[in-house]
């Protein structure tokens, strides 16, 4: 029997390859599709819209038609939680790692990010794209010999794809600072696994406590690392994914 399909899809600022050591750990379990976002990777050349809804529409517009599970990552986490919105028949389950319904801080969400701290980062990757995001993840990663290696051998596969342009990265910054989908999650009747890092300095896990709160029903898991646990825990990552079975919520 084929394993079953899984579509992931990444965070801002990355591409597909950011998936590659989860996706050989999986290869016995899922048959995976992982994606490029609008203005990413394979996709840079597009226009990266600067709503969630239109992002998940593009999403839904590229990726396999028959139902799936999906895992989605930070900004394509919030991207995977809306597609479920608009086209729930094309999901078996939902996984989302290092994802909160709302990025930044409001006086009724204090489990977000401050965008400034977020948008100094951004700057620098407009600045020098490449540097910018070899430090990114090395410091989200960690300092295990095996992180740094996981971690060096991703940038060269990132590298192999085209930066994504200015506009794109201001594009993903606008919907970060919009997009909540918090009133959406009473409609949502997947099964779903929450995934949290405990020392993840972007998605705070307050904000991953606070979304299952949120969704009582979804099964919630932690990891201890950072916004990158594909570098720097792939084989704890993959056994999360492995072991969650989904049952209708």
């Amino acid at each position: 029997m084929n394993p079953p399909p899984l579509i992931l899809a990444h965070g801002w600022a990355l591409n597909r390859a950011i998936w590659q050591p989860l996706i050989d750990l999986l290869a016995d379990h899922f048959h995976c599709h992982p994606l490029d976002l609008p203005g990413h990777g394979k996709r840079a050349a597009e226009t990266c819209p600067t709503t969630i809804e239109a992002l998940a529409a593009q999403i839904l517009d590229t990726a396999p038609k028959h139902p799936a599970h999906w895992l989605g990552h930070s900004l394509g986490g919030m991207a995977a939680l809306q597609a479920a919105q608009q086209a729930p028949q094309r999901f078996i389950s939902l996984r989302l790692l290092c994802t909160t319904p709302r990025f930044t801080q409001t006086t009724d969400w204090p489990h977000g990010t401050a965008l400034d701290r977020f948008a100094q980062f951004a700057a620098e990757l407009q600045r020098n794209y490449r540097g910018g995001l070899r430090k990114f993840l090395l410091l989200q990663a960690g300092p295990t010999r095996e992180a740094r290696r996981l971690t060096q051998q991703t940038l060269k596969l990132l590298a192999q794809h085209p930066a994504p342009s200015p506009a794109t990265l201001a594009a993903g910054l606008t919907i970060l600072r919009t997009a909540d989908l918090r009133p959406a999650l009473p409609k949502l009747h997947l099964p779903t696994q929450i995934i949290i890092a405990q020392r993840d300095r972007i998605t705070h896990p307050a904000a991953g406590h606070a979304l299952h709160r949120l969704l009582p029903a979804a099964q919630l898991a932690t990891l201890n690392s950072g916004h990158a646990p594909m570098l720097s825990h792939p084989q704890d990552l993959a056994r999360q994914l492995r072991q969650f079975t989904p049952t209708p919520p």
